[in-house]
Parts: structure tokens; sequence; C-alpha cells
């Protein structure tokens, strides 16, 4: 196995033999249930659904991996070596002290993001019966760059 699912709690710091901190990531990683062996590939579960909550043929698939609760998120990675079996929990005992590992993750979303936020717009004049505080108004470019004087006379 060279996967595992996770899933970030926050950052914390940790200090070493001379007294210097280290920031750290704090991840909550496994036990991750095998829910199924396919060629070259597990696929691993992470987290609980509630039953109402899981759709009919995913529960169906978990169940006969013999996993009682049915995961929140399923991962397909790449077996090197032996695959484990189906039900059998993944957990951190797969990596070593000193092991290099890389972390993927997803962003939290952000919704619509309006041009202040978004792209850090100053905003609109806040006084003077002004209604644009926070609205992009006009962004197109001005004089530069413009296409030539002789583009434009024909």
């Amino acid at each position: 196995m060279n996967g595992l699912i996770g899933r970030k709690l926050g950052m914390t710091r940790v200090f070493d033999a001379a007294g210097t901190h280290v920031p750290v990531t704090v991840i909550e990683a496994g036990p991750c249930p095998v829910v199924a062996v396919l060629d070259g590939r597990v696929e691993l579960g992470f987290g609980a659904k509630k039953p109402k909550n899981a759709p009919k043929a995913l529960a169906g698939h978990v169940k006969k991996a013999g996993v009682e609760t049915t995961p929140r998120v399923i991962r397909r990675f790449d077996v090197t070596g032996e695959a484990p079996a189906a039900g059998t929990a993944v957990t951190v005992a797969i990596f070593a002290e000193g092991d290099r590992v890389k972390v993927s993750g997803v962003s939290k979303g952000r919704g619509f993001q309006g041009v202040v936020h978004r792209h850090h717009f100053h905003g609109g004049p806040e006084t003077h019966g002004n209604t644009r505080h926070r609205k992009p108004g006009s962004i197109a470019p001005g004089t530069d760059p413009s296409p030539p004087r002789s583009a434009c006379a024909s």
C-alpha cells in the first residue's frame, strides 16, 4: 500500500532538541477500511455516513466487503506489493519513521466571491450617497493597451 485517506484537524507546533519550534499540520489519518481490491488498485474508505444518507448501491458495495458503516470518502490507490484483503483496515502503521509522504487536499469552497474579496479590488467611495461600495464598476482597459489609431480609422 502507498496511500491513506485523512482529514486536517488544524495546526500546532512542536519543539526540537535545540528548542526551536517547527510548525506542523495535525491530520487524522485512518483507519481506512479496504472496500474493494481491483486490478492493481485498492479502494479505501474514510469516515462514516449516516445509513439514511448512503445510496443503496454504495451501501451494498460496502456491505459486500464486510465493512459495517458506509464511508464518507472512497478513493482508489495503487498497490505496491501485496494487496490487503477486503474488509481489513489500513492504518498509519504502513509508514515508517522518516518516510517522505506527499499530501494533497481539497480546498474549502468559498462560493461566489465579489471582486473585492476575490481579486483585491479597492472598492468605491463609501460616502456622498455612493452605492457602489464593493461593486467592480468598469474594469476594461481605457487607452492602454488599445489598438493603434490606424487600425481604428477605416
